[in-house]
């Protein structure tokens, strides 16, 4: 099982958690020692993160291979995390990309040209991709979509 967010740092004999909310950074450190080994380290990490994670609304972030950034100007130009327009060609064509990462930092982008799904078809294409790999989209603003995707999304509100 994957610990996001949760390192082991075995020179010093502890593990480190790190979150990046709102510009802000959490770090903490669980020494093995002073938590009694490594497997209660561990666990008394886990359980920190998800209270932080649960006090801040962002439980939501464990469910995906990698943690959207909310607050983020590019989220405005981006209406759908993970999902967006791309101009190719000296913009004579557009197509819409899914980008989808696995738990390396590797990033698979898979694209469907709109001059031969169409905007809605090659979006709706999208979108499944996406949905397929991380679960229920993230959406900062429906209105800035060709047409309403068709997998299960949850819609936030930006931070201004």
């Amino acid at each position: 099982m994957k610990n996001k967010y949760i390192c082991r740092h075995d020179t010093f004999w502890r593990f480190r958690l790190r979150l990046g909310i709102e510009r802000r950074n959490i770090t903490k450190n669980f020494n093995f020692r002073q938590y009694g080994g490594i497997k209660k380290a561990l666990q008394a990490a886990l359980t920190y993160r998800d209270a932080v994670l649960r006090k801040e609304g962002l439980s939501y972030w464990l469910d995906y291979d990698r943690a959207p950034n909310r607050y983020s100007r590019t989220s405005e130009k981006k209406p759908c995390i993970g999902v967006h327009l791309q101009r190719g060609n000296y913009g004579t064509t557009f197509n819409w990309c899914s980008d989808v990462y696995d738990g390396k930092r590797n990033r698979t982008r898979t694209c469907f040209a709109i001059n031969v799904y169409g905007n809605q078809g090659a979006f709706l294409k999208a979108c499944k991709v996406r949905f397929l790999h991380s679960g229920p989209l993230i959406i900062s603003d429906l209105s800035a979509l060709p047409c309403e995707p068709g997998v299960p999304y949850k819609i936030i509100r930006n931070k201004k």
